[in-house]
């Protein structure tokens, strides 16, 4: 150990330090609900408590400090997580642990609550045994009706479908619903979904990957409110705000996987899909922007050009998908919606929106 080194105070004190001066010099935007000494208190022990957090790259964590006082959530594992997350540094060139902040599903329930239309919002999983005995029924029509009785304990079977319930002020219910399958086109369209391999364009993955695998029953669930949310009467801004899934599906986790675990194994196997192999092991390379693919013609104006993303919507998932696309290094042009020009729009604006709001923050 050298002489400076030796000297360095403990990375622990720093960051209390660095958290007192950002809390005294007005950086952490909390709303008047939320305590600062709660909000600060509950950041410490996080970082105690999951100590790699320390080792990462100190100004993902602390801009992900900042994203979570702004959303109004204090990271203690129940409104949200700080998680770190491998990924490759773009200057370097090397891979370094970022750490994002990750709402979870009781941190956005918390924030459609504050909307002030909405009184409860609850979000739950249907599963397989459920099914089979007769505990779970919904009828749509003139009188929409929903019964569960869940399985409290023991085998439930696999996951197949999922539903939000919303009560409103007003005293209205609104409810949504949506199989394992349709959840699953949501997780294919996310960019953390994508598998990237040296020399190949990107495919989706057919296992659920990174926080799809890692987190499924939040991410389910989320899917759900967040679908939800579109049917509210709530203004842009806290819709944007709910909508934003920036938080940590902006990542890519490219770290080589073995084979897919838990849920994600389970139901490859029961679509009859072997999961025996080693997929992604090449998984180390970052993509190819869409000017560098091959067959790219750049004798004419790419399509995307030619959209008007002025009917883009914040609410949508597509635009979603496209703000999040941008964080992740994604060109304009993999827009995944050509030939769907009211998707491409949404799609569209959501990057141009991210590039913007980067270009504001220098």
């Amino acid at each position: 150990m050298n002489e400076q080194t030796k000297h360095q105070p403990p990375a622990i004190v720093t960051f209390k330090n660095t958290m007192s001066k950002m809390m005294e010099q007005g950086e952490l935007p909390l709303p008047d609900n939320v305590s600062a000494d709660a909000f600060r208190n509950a950041a410490i022990i996080a970082v105690q408590d999951t100590p790699e957090i320390l080792n990462a790259d100190q100004h993902s964590l602390f801009k992900s400090i900042r994203r979570a006082a702004g959303s109004g959530l204090v990271p203690d594992g129940r409104e949200g997580a700080l998680v770190t997350f491998k990924t490759k540094d773009r200057a370097s060139g090397s891979w370094i642990n970022k750490v994002q902040f990750m709402p979870m599903v009781f941190g956005l329930i918390k924030m459609v609550r504050r909307s002030g239309t909405v009184r409860d919002i609850r979000a739950h999983i249907v599963y397989q045994k459920e099914l089979d005995e007769g505990k779970f029924s919904y009828v749509v029509g003139d009188e929409e009706h929903l019964e569960h009785h869940p399985i409290l304990f023991g085998d439930r079977g696999d996951p197949v479908a999922a539903y939000a319930i919303a009560n409103l002020t007003d005293g209205t219910i609104v409810r949504e619903f949506m199989t394992a399958d349709e959840i699953d086109r949501v997780r294919r369209a996310g960019s953390s979904q994508r598998v990237f391999k040296k020399g190949e364009a990107p495919t989706v993955s057919d296992t659920p990957i990174g926080i799809w695998s890692d987190w499924w029953s939040e991410m389910w669930k989320k899917t759900l409110i967040r679908r939800l949310t579109k049917r509210l009467d709530m203004s842009a801004e806290d819709v944007r705000r709910v909508m934003d899934e920036a938080e940590f599906d902006g990542l890519r986790d490219v770290t080589p996987k073995g084979e897919p675990g838990g849920f994600a194994k389970k139901a490859l196997a029961a679509r009859g899909v072997d999961v025996s192999g080693d997929e992604g092991a090449d998984e180390a390379e970052a993509p190819q922007d869409a000017e560098d693919a091959p067959g790219e013609d750049d004798s004419s104006p790419h399509w995307t050009e030619e959209i008007d993303t002025s009917n883009g919507f914040p609410g949508d998932d597509a635009f979603t998908e496209g703000n999040r696309a941008y964080k992740m290094g994604d060109a304009r042009t993999v827009c995944p919606y050509e030939g769907d020009n009211e998707a491409a729009a949404s799609w569209l604006a959501g990057w141009d929106e991210a590039k913007r709001v980067e270009e504001e923050m220098g």
